[in-house]
């Protein structure tokens, strides 16, 4: 199975007037990934299609028909490099915020911003009411809708988790609402861990499980417990994230690759495959999934007639960063290849397109190897 990947778009404030404009790294990546390896079995968006707003209090107030509209466009931009148009979306926290702008005057109630199902029903089908975990905003009330907090879709026999953020803590890091962490919706956790118990009895099966937040960054002792709680007897889990930013680092592996136990990244970044982890006796794999808001690596090239919008305090560096990461999976009975690939034209050739980095491998662990 091939996979692909694309994570932290972020258009930036003043590419979201009417017409939105979605940055022209995703078209880009498209076309680079169907010239690598032809058509995806299956593409994966990790949240924060929009992004960097005069105050972070105010970010992301957005008119329904706005984000409406530059979600269309990124379906249809995504839709040619995979087979049959298949996506699966999490939300990041920059998207959940746009859908509560109600004190701007934008909407009567928040609209729900976070909740893709409508565009993954259309591709990969209804999902069964045990596959679902959905849940409200204390916050907000039921006025802003139903969020989906947690997914499950069996994809070409591989099993794909989606998990979203708690609704009232998605700018806590941003010190918008006191006493709030980073977190996942607790109530998802407990749904993941009874979910993963009725797909994967055994602990064998080669599960995704995609979100937005890096499961080291969760700030809640608790909830992070609740996560190591729903992997514990999966070994062949592997945690799909966002939000980091990275860029390449080495030529040897996909860029932000670690093993984590107890919730901490303990191994990483410079392996090129899971038998040389230093310590094999880790909970779980996460990865990056990559990100075309490069922070190392913005062009000041903007949307045309677009001066960066100064007097909204928007980004100056909108459309096109110089370069931007896609991660490509590839699926095989004994190993999963993670293949970073970097897309654009590169900082004076440092960074240039060309092909993908040097995979990393990570080989499925069978119960004999583990012991558990």
């Amino acid at each position: 199975m091939l996979i692909t990947c694309f994570s932290d778009i972020h258009n930036m404030l003043s590419m979201l007037s009417m017409p939105t404009v979605l940055r022209r790294t995703v078209a880009q990546g498209v076309a680079e990934n169907l010239r690598r390896f032809g058509p995806a079995d299956l593409t994966l968006v990790g949240g924060d299609t929009v992004s960097d707003y005069p105050s972070y209090r105010h970010s992301g107030w957005l008119p329904r028909r706005n984000f409406l509209d530059l979600r269309g466009k990124l379906e249809q931009a995504l839709a040619p490099g995979t087979r049959d148009g298949r996506i699966l979306y999490v939300a990041g926290n920059h998207d959940y915020a746009c859908g509560e702008g109600v004190r701007e005057g934008y909407s009567t109630c928040p609209y729900n911003s976070a909740d893709y199902a409508d565009l993954m029903r259309r591709t990969l089908g209804p999902l069964p009411e045990r596959d679902v975990c959905l849940g409200y905003s204390e916050r907000l009330g039921r006025g802003a809708g139903a969020y989906l907090l947690g997914f499950h879709y069996e994809i070409d026999g591989l099993d794909f988790y989606g998990l979203n953020f708690h609704p009232d803590d998605i700018y806590s890091h941003q010190g918008m609402l006191p006493g709030s962490v980073l977190r996942y919706s607790g109530e998802a956790l407990v749904w993941l861990k009874h979910r993963l118990r009725e797909t994967d009895p055994q602990g064998d099966r080669l599960t995704f499980v995609v979100s937005h937040l890096p499961p080291f960054r969760n700030r809640d002792p608790q909830n992070a417990a609740l996560l190591l709680e729903a992997y514990r007897g999966h070994r062949n889990v592997f945690h799909l994230f966002g939000d980091t930013h990275g860029i390449v680092r080495n030529g040897y592996t996909a860029q932000q690759v670690y093993a984590c136990r107890g919730g901490e990244a303990v191994c990483g970044q410079t392996r090129r495959s899971s038998r040389e982890w230093e310590d094999p006796d880790y909970d779980f794999t996460a990865v990056l999934m990559g990100t075309h808001r490069c922070d190392e690596a913005y062009d000041s090239d903007v949307v045309p007639g677009d001066g960066g919008a100064p007097g909204l305090g928007a980004h100056p560096r909108t459309a096109t960063p110089l370069i931007a990461q896609g991660l490509a999976i590839r699926t095989f009975g004994d190993r999963v290849e993670f293949l970073m690939c970097n897309q654009g034209k590169g900082a004076g050739g440092r960074l240039a397109a060309g092909e993908p980095i040097v995979p990393y491998t990570a080989y499925l662990r069978r119960r004999t190897e583990t012991g558990r």
